[in-house]
């Protein structure tokens, strides 16, 4: 293999670590963000978009670490979506976690 291909691998298997580090950064930011709002326990709030209505679940366990983020997505045309702290879960992970 030539060395410009071994640069090119580099570069591909970088740039996804690059964005998780990032993306990881600013949701801890927003984790710490709800956790401060939010008082100690399981706290609800929904909120409506443009097709979705939205419904969260925040689990504050202490006010000095990360809360928990559950989110429940459901949307016009039927479809539900079931999220833990921006990442995708399924539903009987969901109603386990947020009983």
């Amino acid at each position: 293999m030539k060395k410009s291909h071994y640069f090119i691998l580099f570069l591909l298997f970088l740039t996804p670590v690059y964005y998780a580090q990032i993306l990881d950064s600013t949701t801890q930011k927003h984790l710490l963000e709800l956790s401060a709002k939010y008082p100690v326990g399981m706290n609800r709030d929904s909120s409506e978009e443009k097709n979705c209505k939205v419904q969260l679940w925040i689990l504050v366990q202490d006010k000095k670490t990360f809360a928990t983020e559950y989110m429940q997505k459901t949307y016009s045309y039927g479809a539900v979506y079931w999220f833990k702290n921006g990442f995708s879960i399924s539903r009987q992970t969901f109603l386990s976690e947020t009983k």
